[in-house]
């Protein structure tokens, strides 16, 4: 599947800043769609499940583990859905290098390794560089959504925004 479709649905990170209007092929219809990028979308199943949903909406998906992509290409030619573009890169380089400036409605990560040794916590996504690389690919009044089901990961994810005044909580963090 990632050798089949990895041409018409795959996006490379040494492509830079992308227009993503055409790469969805929504240039001529004069619409900007919402956009969600979601990060670390394991297999892809909820990816494909909010895709199809929300046909009006363009997805774009970062995950670093092959497999996974490989899968999530599978299930979009499965179910015929075109609304989705992936990278198989790094989320921080991504965000970096390819996002353009207030150019995301929402990003989302589902469950992103807690790295629960104190010692490890250093690799923890979230930290200064990310959420100045979020607030910048953010639409003014664009949100975030993180979830994890460590409680004391929440907490801790929870901290590092409502530290940060350029956040607002909208949920119950």
């Amino acid at each position: 599947a990632f050798r089949e479709n990895w041409e018409r649905w795959g996006l490379e990170h040494s492509a830079g800043r992308l227009d993503f209007n055409t790469v969805f092929g929504r240039q001529d219809s004069g619409k900007v769609a919402p956009r969600v990028l979601e990060i670390g979308f394991g297999m892809g199943q909820s990816l494909v499940a909010m895709a199809v949903a929300a046909p009006e909406t363009d997805f774009i998906g970062i995950e670093v583990h092959k497999p996974g992509v490989g899968r999530l290409l599978h299930a979009m030619e499965e179910q015929q859905v075109d609304n989705i573009r992936v990278y198989c890169h790094d989320a921080v380089e991504i965000l970096r290098d390819c996002i353009e400036e207030a150019s995301l409605d929402t990003i989302q990560i589902f469950f992103p390794d807690p790295w629960h040794k104190k010692r490890h916590h250093k690799r923890r996504i979230v930290n200064q560089q990310f959420r100045d690389l979020v607030h910048r690919a953010l639409k003014p009044g664009a949100a975030i959504h993180v979830a994890t089901d460590w409680q004391d990961y929440a907490q801790w994810i929870a901290e590092q925004f409502l530290g940060d005044a350029r956040f607002v909580n909208c949920g119950d963090a």
